[in-house]
């Protein structure tokens, strides 16, 4: 079996649809996927829409012989997120303390203001956006504090990491994660592309701590645009995250959706997300706003970087590589000289020192050689 993906499987969806349509659709698909896969081998991304079938089930009145253990895995699921919690509280509280301010990316956003119940949306760590000027104050605060950075980074948070990177994965003494993010979007790192986030952003709380989200069309282009990437886990449940968007908000701002989707570069991924989720899904996605987003420009470029996040590493062309990868530079660098090239490099492969850039290149060309001799048939390994 093929390991991993950027799209459901047929057994996938099934699930999917089982989790998220209603009346007879759901109940049927779910009776198919029971027939195909059963409760005894799902794979961890459909693990993950368990406690979704299980509230759905209940609320078609499914009387099924596993709703206890769908119970079980909800119940876990809460906890998991409780804990979460409690040992995020104390970053939250320092961020507050000095003078951060904070915004809830990705699940834990989505708990707070959509799914409203934690147990619905599994999630091993959190995501928290500090302003770019602020983002050095934060790494140095939560290093105080316990917390080690897990990539290759410079030892100090400076201007061209930030203009490089869009996030800096972190971990706590006590096993807990965290990435800390200074821009919203990997395609979009350059000075101030975070401002129009941070304005239509929304005031929350959670815990009695002061915090912010996404506004609901920027939470959904980020569901979308992230989602649809190649992982070794499928990351399916980028589709009922951006159902549950569309589903619980009152009054959803298509307009702008189409504008960011263009100012972030992002066409491509919303395109064939918004595709599937209307087709697959039935979600309420408006037709002129389909076609809007068809017809917005997507240059050779972006169509070679979209289509290398949609392929495991080993199948990703080396030259289409080296053009997306100089591109992406192109967008964050305010200088054009070699030694930004190379320390654009060395932050976007996440090695520790400039020099080892051709010993990274050097093992990369011969692991690509290997990978061609024995016929392309290894599909493991993570989106570069």
């Amino acid at each position: 079996m093929i390991e991993g993906g950027c799209w459901p499987t047929h057994e996938q969806e099934l699930l999917l649809r089982a989790a998220l349509l209603r009346g007879p659709r759901s109940t049927e698909a779910f009776a198919e996927w029971e027939r195909v896969v059963g409760f005894d081998h799902p794979d961890e991304g459909s693990y993950r829409m368990l406690p979704l079938v299980g509230r759905n089930l209940q609320t078609h009145c499914v009387d099924h012989p596993m709703i206890g253990r769908l119970r079980g895995i909800h119940r876990r699921a809460w906890c998991d997120y409780q804990m979460l919690l409690r040992d995020m509280e104390p970053v939250l509280r320092g961020f507050q303390a000095a003078g951060i301010d904070g915004m809830l990316l990705k699940g834990a956003a989505l708990v707070l203001r959509y799914y409203r119940d934690a147990g619905l949306r599994p999630m091993r760590d959190i995501d928290i956006l500090v302003p770019e000027v602020q983002a050095a104050s934060a790494v140095e605060m939560l290093r105080d504090s316990g917390w080690q950075v897990r990539t290759a980074w410079p030892g100090k948070l400076t201007e061209p990491f930030r203009r490089f990177r869009h996030a800096l994965g972190m971990e706590h003494t006590s096993g807990r994660q965290l990435d800390l993010h200074w821009h919203v979007l990997h395609e979009c790192c350059w000075k101030g592309a975070d401002d129009d986030f941070w304005a239509a952003s929304a005031p929350s709380e959670l815990r009695g701590i002061p915090l912010r989200t996404l506004g609901a069309a920027d939470e959904f282009l980020l569901a979308c645009a992230h989602g649809v990437a190649w992982n070794e886990i499928a990351p399916i449940r980028w589709i009922p995250d951006a159902l549950t968007i569309l589903r619980e908000s009152s009054e959803f701002d298509w307009d702008r959706v189409v504008r960011q989707t263009e100012r972030c570069g992002v066409t491509l991924p919303m395109r064939d997300a918004l595709h599937y989720l209307a087709s697959a899904m039935e979600a309420p996605i408006p037709g002129d706003v389909l076609r809007a987003v068809d017809s917005l420009p997507a240059g050779r470029v972006q169509k070679l970087e979209y289509d290398r996040t949609l392929r495991p590493r080993d199948l990703q062309k080396p030259l289409d590589t080296w053009r997306v990868v100089y591109q992406r530079y192109r967008r964050s660098a305010e200088t054009r000289n070699p030694l930004d090239f190379a320390t654009f490099l060395q932050y976007y492969w996440e090695v520790e020192h400039p020099w080892h850039l051709a010993r990274m290149a050097g093992r990369w060309g011969w692991w690509r050689l290997r990978h061609l001799a024995q016929g392309g048939t290894n599909r493991r390994g993570n989106v570069a």
